[in-house]
């Protein structure tokens, strides 16, 4: 009889020895523990990767509205360079028609014209050549970037000496025409204050071409 009890006590430890890792058929104890880190981790990665393709989403939503941004911030700066481009082609062509008007129409005729009235056309070209420079001024330059900034301001600053010098020229020729007198000296300071004016010119005429091939624009001839 004890034979038999302990044979049956060997049994039960057998049975529960099997239900160690199942119980009704789920695994239960280190089976199930290796399971719920699996899951665990598979549940971290999906989520990691979710998190990256949401990021790279919004990364690439935000580089779309850069983009989309600075292509009409171009087309605005590119109306506005090309307005201002209009005006100074405006200027230059106004800059040569005081000179036609006031000086060439003057000395091609200088042995002819009426002296009082080669006076006022030279006096006129002196005071056109001056209200010219202020419009310069005026110039609106905020929204341009630093590079065509600076070459816009070196054009400003040579066409405003270029017209110092023509307006001392004016002012020279008003003298002969008001003297009725043209010494070699006074025709050879006349040449020369042209001659600066005309370098001054090609210098703010070089400079504006730069502005204007960088930002495709007509160029002055």
């Amino acid at each position: 009889m004890k034979k038999y009890i302990i044979s049956s006590g060997l049994v039960s430890i057998l049975l529960l020895t099997g239900c160690v890792r199942y119980s009704d058929g789920e695994p239960v104890g280190e089976a199930a523990e290796e399971i719920d880190e699996k899951s665990i981790e598979e549940a971290e990665q999906a989520q990691a990767e979710e998190t990256k393709a949401r990021r790279q989403a919004e990364y690439d939503e935000k580089q779309k509205k850069e983009a989309e941004k600075k292509a009409e911030e171009e087309v605005v700066y590119a109306e506005q360079t090309a307005a201002l481009n209009d005006t100074i082609t405006g200027d230059i062509e106004r800059f040569d028609m005081i000179w036609d008007d006031g000086w060439r129409s003057t000395m091609e005729n200088a042995d002819t014209i009426d002296p009082y009235t080669a006076y006022e056309n030279l006096d006129t070209l002196r005071n056109q050549y001056g209200s010219l420079k202020v419009s310069m001024i005026d110039y609106d330059l905020q929204f341009l970037n630093d590079e065509d900034k600076d070459a816009i301001n070196e054009f400003i600053s040579d066409m405003r000496l270029a017209m110092d010098y023509r307006q001392e020229a004016a002012k020279k020729g008003m003298e002969m025409f008001d003297t009725g007198n043209a010494p070699p000296s006074l025709i050879s300071e006349i040449e020369s204050e042209i001659e600066g004016g005309d370098g001054y010119l090609m210098d703010a005429l070089a400079n504006l071409a730069e502005f204007q091939v960088r930002n495709d624009l007509e160029t002055s001839e």
